[in-house]
C-alpha cells in the first residue's frame, strides 16, 4: 500500500518515487518555522504608494536608482521589476549622433594647431592641460599632489614625459661640427661639445648656446647633446641636439646661418638613402585599417618625411626629429629598481646565440650580413645606404637578427649585458658617475606587465660598487640608426593581438610569449641616461642625490607601452607644475626661461598681459590697490632700469637726488634723477646673466668667507677681483625663508639696513611697509563712473538700433558707425593705467620704498626638503657687491628682505649664488 501511495504522489515525474522511512522532526519544523515568520511579515506590511527607491533611509538613495535596477539593493530588485514596465529604448543622444566614425582621423585632425604627445589620452584623463609652446602638455595633476610627487622624488619614482624636447640631428665631420657649434658655446660656462668626456659618446652633456660669436649677451637657452659613438672606419660623426620647444625655431636658424644649410625639398635625397628608405615595405596591410600607423600620420615618421638641410657639398646634414623620438625622465632613489623591473633584457643574446649556432651547424648563413662595421670585406657595411639596400623585404621585421650578425655588435650587445648586470649591484642612480649612458635592447613591454599596479623596491643594502668609467660599447644603440627606427614604430603589435594572446592562457598571469611567434614579438632599441641630480651644484645639501634619476629615449610609436610599464611599476607621474617643483627643490634656474633672451623677452611681455588681463577681473573692491603697497610694477620684472639705476647708485648726483626726495622736493629731485637715468641707460643697452663658472664661484667663496669670519669673530677685508666693466649683469640666485614667509613669482628682493637686522636678531620681527597715499584715488573714481555711464549708453543705443533695424525704420548700411567703441576702449586703457602704470613709463622704481629693491624672485614657492618657503631669482651684480660690503663692515650675517606683492610685510632670508 506505501508503495502504491508514493507512486501517485507525483505522476508527473514519469517514474516512482519512495517517501523517506523516516522524518528529523527538529529540521522540518525549523523549515517551517522560517516560512511562517516571512509569511506573516509580508502579510503585515502595508501597501506603498511611493517608489520603490523611497522606502531606503536617505543616506543610501541614489539619482542613478531611477534608470539603472543594479543600482537598488538586491532585495527590492524583484519588486521593482513587478511595478515596472519595461523601459523602451531612446534613440541615441546628439553627442553620439556626432561622434566621428573613425576616432583617430579625427584626433590626429585635432592636432594640427596644437601637437599631442604619444601621452595625451591617458594625461587628458589624469590631469589639467594645458596649451603651450604648440603642444597641448599636462600641466597639473586632478588630485592636488605636490606633496605626494615630492615624497615619490625622494622615496621611490617619479615620472614626467619630457617628449616636447626637440631633438635636432646634425651630421658631417667631426672637425666641421666642432668648428661651427664652438662658435655658439664659450669655455667660461663650463664643458662645451668638445669636451673629452662626451666626444666619445659615454656621456652626455648640456651646454647653454648663444648666437654665434656674442657671448656674454645673445643667449639662446639650455640644450643636452649626445654624440653618437665612434665605429669603425666611419668618417662622419652625428650628434643629437635636445632643445627646448620654446627656442627649437631660434637654434634651426643660427644652424643654419652657421652651416649655411638650406632646406631640401621631399622630392629630392641626400646621398639617396631617403628613397631607399621610403621604398622600404615593412608590411602590406593598407595604412587606412592598420591603427597603429594612423597614430604616427601626424608626425614624421618614417624618416624620409623629417625636414632636411644640406650646405651646397653635403658635408653636414641636418634632420629635424621633431616628435619622432618619446623622452621620458624618471627621479627618485628606486628609479633603477623600476627600470630593472620594467624591461627584460636577457633574451635576446640567448636567441642570437642558437641561432648562430644552428647557422654553423648548416654550414651557412641564416641571414645576410647587413648591419655593422666589422663585416667580411666584400661585405662590409660602409654607409647608411648599403644597409637599406641589404635588408630584405620580406624578413625585416626581425631586424635584430642581422643588426646582431657580426663581432662588433655581439661585442656590444655582451658589454650591455654584462653593465646592465652590474648595474642591478646599484641601489640608487646617484651612485653612478654622472650623465653616463648606456642602451638596452628590450622586449614588448606589454608582454610583462603585471595585472595590477605594483611598487618595485629595491634589496641592496651593502655599500655600492666603484663604478669610474663606461665602455664606449655600452653606449653603441641601434637606436642611432634611421631605418631600425622605421622597423620598429611600424612593426608594433596592436594590443588587441596580445590581449587575444593572452585570453589564450591556460592560466591566467603566466608567460604570454608561448603564444606569440617569436619573429611578431618586437625588440625595442633604448637609450638611457643617467642625471646627477643636485649633488653637482650643492655639495653641502642634506639631500644631495635629489633629482637624481634617468631618461629614457624611446623610439615613435612605442610611449604609451613604456609608460604604462613604469607606471605600472610604482612609478609616481607628474605635469609641468610638478616638474617645476622639483627645479625649486634642485636650485636649478637654467631650466627656465632666461631673462636676456629673446623668448624670456616674448615670456615676460605675455605673463604680464595674462597676470594683468586676471588682476582687471576683478571686481574694485577685491583688487590690490599697488599705490597704496608701494609696487610700481607688481607683473613686469624692469630688469633694464634695474641694472641702470644701479650702474649710478653711488654716482654723487643719484646720492643728492635721494637727499632731495627725502627732503619732499619731489619736482627737483625727478629731474635730476632723469638725466642720470638717461646717461645710465645709454651705459648699460643690454642686460646679460653672469654665467662664468669662475665669478660665480669667487662670489660664492666670498659668502663662505664671511660666514667663517663671523664664526670665529676675527676682522675680515672685503675685496674682490672683478673689473668695472664686467659688474652690469644679473647674477642667479637663490632665497630661503629664514624663519616666515614664503616667496611668490615676482616678489621683491631688497637690502635691510643695520637697525632691521640689530631689531630681527633681538626681537625675530621683520620690518613693515608704510602705506603709500594713493594720489589717484578721486581720478580712478570718476573715470569709473564716467566710463561706466558710457558703456550703459552705448549699451541703450545697440539696443534702440537693433529695435529699429527689426522694425524696418532703419537699414544696417545706412546708418555709419559711430567711434563710440574706440572712445569707450580708450576710457578703459586710462582707467587701466590708473591702477598700473605701464612698464616704458617708469623711471625709477629701486629706492621708491623703504627698502632699495636689488632684484626679482622669478619662481618662488614652499620648499618640501626645507621645510621652509625658497625661491630662486636675480639680482644685480653691483648691488651683490654693495651688499657684501656692507655685512663685512657691519660684521653681520648676509640676510635679505623679499616681499611679495600683495602684502606690506618683509621677510628675512638667506641669499646663495646659484652656480
Amino acid at each position: 500500500m506505501t508503495d502504491n501511495l508514493s507512486a501517485t504522489l507525483d505522476p508527473s515525474l514519469g517514474r516512482e518515487e519512495k517517501l523517506p522511512s523516516n522524518v528529523n522532526i527538529q529540521e522540518f519544523f525549523k523549515d517551517r518555522v522560517e516560512e511562517i515568520v516571512m509569511l506573516t511579515e509580508a502579510l503585515k506590511e502595508s501597501p506603498f504608494r511611493g517608489q520603490v527607491f523611497q522606502r531606503l533611509p536617505k543616506h543610501m538613495r541614489r539619482r542613478q536608482m531611477s534608470h539603472h535596477i543594479k543600482r537598488l539593493p538586491r532585495r527590492l530588485r524583484n519588486t521593482l521589476a513587478k511595478e515596472e514596465p519595461p523601459t523602451v529604448p531612446k534613440r541615441p543622444s546628439r553627442k553620439y549622433r556626432r561622434r566621428p566614425s573613425n576616432l583617430l582621423s579625427e584626433y590626429n585632425r585635432r592636432q594640427r594647431n596644437n601637437i599631442w604627445l604619444e601621452t595625451h589620452i591617458w594625461h587628458a584623463k589624469r590631469f589639467h592641460m594645458t596649451k603651450k609652446w604648440g603642444y597641448v602638455l599636462a600641466d597639473k595633476c586632478s588630485s592636488k599632489s605636490f606633496r605626494a610627487c615630492y615624497r615619490a622624488t625622494t622615496k621611490h619614482c617619479f615620472l614626467t614625459d619630457m617628449s616636447y624636447y626637440n631633438c635636432i640631428e646634425l651630421t658631417g665631420s667631426e672637425n666641421r661640427l666642432l668648428e661651427g657649434l664652438q662658435q655658439c658655446v664659450s669655455s667660461d660656462c663650463g664643458l662645451t661639445f668638445a669636451a673629452k668626456m662626451y666626444i666619445n659618446g659615454s656621456r652626455e652633456g648640456s651646454v647653454t648656446l648663444f648666437h654665434p660669436n656674442s657671448y656674454p649677451f645673445g643667449v639662446i637657452g639650455q640644450v643636452s647633446f649626445l654624440w653618437k659613438p665612434i665605429e669603425e672606419k666611419d668618417k662622419n660623426r652625428t650628434i643629437w641636439i635636445f632643445t627646448h620647444t620654446m627656442y627649437h625655431n631660434e637654434i634651426i636658424d643660427v644652424f643654419q646661418s652657421l652651416f649655411n644649410l638650406e632646406e631640401i625639398k621631399k622630392t629630392e635625397s641626400v646621398n639617396g638613402i631617403e628613397e631607399k628608405i621610403k621604398n622600404l615595405r615593412t608590411e602590406k596591410i593598407p595604412a587606412g585599417k592598420n591603427k597603429e600607423i594612423m597614430k604616427l600620420e601626424s608626425r614624421n615618421v618614417p624618416f624620409y618625411e623629417t625636414p632636411k638641410y644640406a650646405n651646397n657639398d653635403g658635408s653636414v646634414v641636418m634632420h629635424l626629429l621633431k616628435d619622432t623620438i618619446n623622452r621620458f625622465r624618471l627621479s627618485g632613489p628606486l628609479s633603477l629598481a623600476v627600470i630593472s623591473s620594467a624591461f627584460q633584457c636577457n633574451a635576446l643574446d640567448v636567441y642570437t646565440r642558437k641561432e648562430n649556432e644552428s647557422s654553423a651547424k648548416a654550414g651557412k648563413r641564416s641571414y645576410p650580413q647587413s648591419f655593422g662595421e666589422n663585416a667580411e670585406p666584400a661585405k662590409r657595411i660602409k654607409s647608411e645606404t648599403d644597409v637599406v639596400e641589404n635588408i630584405p623585404q620580406e624578413n625585416n621585421s626581425v631586424w635584430w637578427r642581422r643588426f646582431y650578425d657580426n663581432e662588433f655588435c655581439k661585442k656590444c650587445l655582451e658589454s650591455q649585458e654584462t653593465f646592465y648586470k652590474e648595474l642591478m649591484k646599484f641601489s640608487s642612480p646617484s651612485d653612478l658617475p654622472p650623465k653616463i649612458v648606456f642602451s638596452l635592447v628590450v622586449r614588448d613591454p606589454r608582454l610583462t606587465i603585471p595585472t595590477k599596479r605594483t611598487k618595485s623596491t629595491s634589496d641592496i643594502q651593502a655599500a655600492p660598487p666603484l663604478c669610474t668609467a663606461v665602455d664606449s660599447t655600452v653606449c653603441n644603440s641601434p637606436l642611432w640608426r634611421p631605418e631600425i627606427r622605421d622597423v620598429v614604430s611600424r612593426k608594433k603589435l596592436t594590443t588587441s593581438q596580445i590581449n587575444e594572446a593572452r585570453s589564450r592562457l591556460i592560466v591566467p598571469g603566466s608567460d604570454v610569449c608561448k603564444f606569440l611567434e617569436d619573429n611578431k614579438q618586437e625588440r625595442i632599441p633604448l637609450i638611457v641616461i643617467q642625471r646627477p641630480g643636485i649633488d653637482a651644484t650643492d655639495s653641502s645639501s642634506d639631500n644631495s642625490d635629489l633629482g637624481s634619476g634617468f631618461d629614457i629615449i624611446v623610439p615613435a610609436g612605442w610611449a604609451m607601452p613604456v609608460w604604462l610599464s613604469l607606471v605600472y611599476r610604482g612609478a609616481r607621474t607628474g605635469g609641468l607644475q610638478e616638474s617645476e617643483s622639483l627645479l625649486l627643490e634642485c636650485k636649478d634656474l637654467s631650466q627656465f626661461v632666461q631673462p636676456d633672451s629673446d623668448r624670456g623677452e616674448k615670456e615676460k611681455w605675455e605673463k604680464f598681459n595674462s597676470l594683468k588681463d586676471t588682476y582687471f577681473k576683478l571686481p574694485t573692491n577685491k583688487r590690490t590697490n599697488f599705490a597704496v603697497t608701494g609696487f610700481v610694477s607688481p607683473f613686469f620684472p624692469l630688469w633694464e632700469l634695474l641694472l641702470a639705476e644701479w650702474c649710478v647708485y653711488e654716482d654723487d648726483r643719484a646720492v643728492e637726488s635721494r637727499k632731495l626726495r627725502q627732503q619732499g622736493n619731489q619736482t627737483e629731485a625727478n629731474k635730476l634723477y632723469s638725466e642720470v637715468i638717461a646717461l645710465a641707460r645709454a651705459k648699460v643697452p643690454k642686460i646679460y646673466v653672469l654665467r662664468d663658472k669662475k665669478k660665480l664661484i669667487e662670489l660664492s667663496d666670498m659668502f663662505n668667507k664671511l660666514f667663517k669670519h663671523l664664526k670665529t669673530g676675527r676682522d675680515c677685508e672685503f675685496r674682490h677681483s672683478f673689473r668695472e666693466e664686467d659688474l652690469d649683469c644679473l647674477v642667479p640666485v637663490s632665497i630661503e625663508s629664514f624663519d616666515r614667509g614664503t616667496p611668490t613669482d615676482l616678489a621683491l628682493l631688497c637690502l635691510p639696513t643695520a637697525e632691521d637686522i640689530f631689531q630681527f636678531k633681538k626681537e625675530k620681527c621683520s620690518p613693515v611697509e608704510e602705506k603709500f597715499q594713493d594720489s589717484k584715488s578721486y581720478e580712478k573714481k570718476q573715470v569709473r563712473i564716467d566710463y561706466g555711464a558710457d558703456l550703459k549708453a552705448e549699451k541703450r543705443r545697440r539696443k534702440a538700433q537693433r529695435r529699429r533695424m527689426r522694425e524696418g525704420q532703419e537699414d544696417s548700411t545706412s546708418h555709419p558707425a559711430t567711434n563710440s567703441s574706440d572712445i569707450i576702449a580708450k576710457k578703459k586703457k586710462a582707467l587701466e593705467e590708473l591702477w598700473l602704470c605701464a612698464p616704458e613709463k617708469i623711471e625709477h622704481f629701486i629706492d621708491n620704498c623703504s627698502r632699495t629693491v636689488i632684484g626679482y624672485i622669478v619662481h618662488g614657492g614652499f620648499s618640501f626638503s626645507k621645510a621652509r618657503g625658497a625661491g630662486l631669482g636675480y639680482v644685480t651684480f653691483r648691488s651683490l657687491l654693495y651688499f657684501l660690503k656692507m655685512c663685512y663692515e657691519n660684521k653681520t650675517d648676509p640676510l635679505i628682505l623679499f616681499r611679495n606683492n600683495n602684502t606690506f610685510k618683509y621677510r628675512f632670508g638667506n641669499i646663495k649664488i646659484c652656480i
